[in-house]
């Protein structure tokens, strides 16, 4: 006996992956990038703050540039944790993702801006560059974000990243299973990329930001294997060469 399969409304959902996800997330951080590029105009080339600048200000502009540098990196992630749960509530998912994923990131830049600014105001009274600190201090910083580039630690924590746990498909327990896994992805992006984003903290200027961001992505967009990833020496000489030009122009 032949059957016939009824075509079933809204097929489409199913057989094609949803890409709303991952637009909804670059339009954040492409709206981040035009307020830091904003910003820096209207600072005479600089987006900064002195060493008399508010905290407050401090923190504000490096919760942009996570938004701007680093969101686009863990779009997979979120889009694939996403589409383990129910259509309806992908908006939500999609969400506590992204907050469980900046709270590490947030925590660390305020913590950093107070060591910064508060415990060590002579650091911050070094000028230059736009940020917090001189030349030297982001060169030094670029240097050990090298370092670190192609430490072995560093590998091995990279290729978990993208790991996620399966969560729930409804209810609070899936808001919460969310928000762990955009927690989780957050403290092994803050290992692993960290180092060369304390720079930030110290120096604001966009062409440095641009240099960071390049070398992060090119990790994730070269071959299939997380593990032949990272570490690869080119990437760690691109922040040396960073560090070159820092010192070079001021």
């Amino acid at each position: 006996m032949t059957t016939f399969a009824l075509p079933v409304r809204g097929w489409s959902r199913v057989t094609r992956p949803d890409r709303r996800p991952a637009l909804w997330l670059w339009s954040v951080s492409l709206s981040a990038v035009v307020l830091l590029v904003a910003l820096s105009r209207n600072a005479s080339g600089h987006m900064g703050h002195h060493a008399e600048g508010s905290l407050l200000r401090g923190w504000l502009l490096w919760s942009l540039m996570v938004t701007a540098m680093m969101l686009p990196l863990v779009t997979p992630v979120v889009c694939r944790v996403a589409a383990g749960g129910l259509w309806a509530r992908r908006r939500r998912t999609v969400t506590e993702v992204v907050v469980g994923y900046a709270a590490p990131w947030l925590a660390v830049g305020l913590v950093g801006l107070v060591v910064v600014q508060v415990v060590l105001p002579g650091v911050a009274g070094m000028g230059g560059m736009g940020g917090v600190a001189g030349p030297r201090v982001v060169a030094g910083v670029l240097v050990v974000a090298a370092a670190w580039h192609v430490a072995p630690p560093r590998r091995r924590l990279m290729t978990r990243c993208g790991a996620v746990q399966p969560g729930a498909l409804a209810g609070r327990r899936a808001s919460v299973d969310a928000l762990r896994n955009g927690w989780t992805i957050g403290v092994r992006c803050v290992g692993t990329c960290g180092p060369a984003m304390a720079v930030m903290l110290l120096s604001h200027g966009v062409l440095l930001m641009l240099g960071v961001t390049l070398v992060l992505w090119s990790e994730r967009v070269r071959g299939p294997n997380p593990a032949d990833r990272p570490a690869r020496p080119a990437q760690a000489a691109a922040l040396l060469a960073l560090a070159a030009t820092v010192l070079a122009v001021a």
